[in-house]
């Protein structure tokens, strides 16, 4: 599986089951990151948090419709793999 839709389905899933009070959002950014980094064999520079955050909104309705859904995750991932091209754009930008 490429790592951006391993990465998606692995935050999605951390997400939906939610194990703790507080910190789900840090760890599932976390799952989602080192995800990443497994598939590109170092670590990756993304602002996975920023771009979130810019698309709180989105993101919640996503994460929503994913988890009450039929199953198809397959418009969570467009949207998760925007995300994640979206924060290596911020990553870029902040280097610069």
């Amino acid at each position: 599986m490429p790592g951006p839709v391993r990465a998606g389905v692995a935050h999605l899933w951390f997400e939906v089951i939610h194990p703790f009070d507080d910190g789900n959002g840090r760890v599932g950014r976390a799952i989602a990151d080192q995800a990443l980094s497994q598939d590109l064999g170092f670590p990756t520079l993304g602002c996975l948090a920023t771009a979130i955050e810019q698309n709180k909104k989105a993101y919640y309705q996503e994460l929503a419709n994913a988890s009450r859904g039929d199953g198809n995750i397959q418009p969570w991932l467009d949207f998760f793999t925007k995300m994640a091209v979206d924060a290596q754009q911020i990553a870029l930008k902040q280097v610069d």
